[in-house]
């Protein structure tokens, strides 16, 4: 019997335990099933997503343009918009349409004194530009150029004609940056091809532009 009696007592505290640990388990979920979910930090979310940046072909693109002036036996103005590629921070190279207004005297077809004829002109152009310790640049140009090419017929009345005119600047200046990818410059240019028609002939030729980069 009292052998019966300590086996009874042993299951009863056994079965205290398991339920008391049940509990213990019930209680714990529950208290976490009540907790408030919690919130993601704003900053966490808003740059989870790394910003998008532009490939490095683009951030080496420029435009920009000059403002073209000469006077002398020729009065030459030009304005030029033109779109370039940075290879390195020292080289560059762009190409450009040409806007041209010229004006110069041809003689009389009598031969006494002089007629005054002026033009507008387009055309095109590639320059390629090199800097050296980030402040003199030294350039290059080549420009085809349609210009109306004056004279007189048999009876001394004046025309006009259009000529394709073969162009090549050498020139150097300053160039200073005023941003990563922008620069002012100052040039002077001479075109030693000299063609007949050109309308720089013999004449240095001075630009001021900027190029600005995206």
């Amino acid at each position: 019997m009292k052998r019966h009696l300590i086996i009874l007592v042993s299951l009863i505290s056994i079965c205290s335990l398991n339920v008391l640990s049940a509990q213990t388990v019930d209680s714990t979920s529950q208290q976490e099933s009540v907790l408030p979910p919690t919130r993601k930090s704003k900053a966490a979310t808003k740059y989870s997503t790394p910003p998008k940046s532009k490939p490095d072909w683009k951030k080496k693109i420029y435009v920009g343009g000059y403002f073209g002036l000469s006077f002398g036996s020729y009065t030459n103005i030009e304005i030029s918009p033109i779109v370039g590629y940075n290879f390195t921070e020292d080289f560059n190279m762009g190409i450009g349409v040409i806007y041209n207004y010229y004006a110069y005297e041809i003689p009389n077809y009598t031969g006494f004194g002089n007629t005054k004829v002026s033009s507008s002109n387009w055309g095109g152009r590639l320059n390629a530009n090199y800097t050296l310790f980030n402040l003199v640049s030294l350039g290059a140009e080549y420009q085809l150029l349609s210009v109306d090419v004056y004279g007189y017929d048999d009876v001394g009345a004046l025309i006009s004609d259009k000529e394709l005119v073969n162009i090549l600047f050498l020139g150097g200046g300053i160039r200073q940056r005023i941003g990563r990818n922008s620069s002012m410059f100052i040039m002077a240019y001479y075109d030693v091809l000299q063609n007949k028609y050109s309308p720089y002939n013999d004449q240095v030729v001075w630009r001021i532009g900027v190029a600005a980069g995206f």
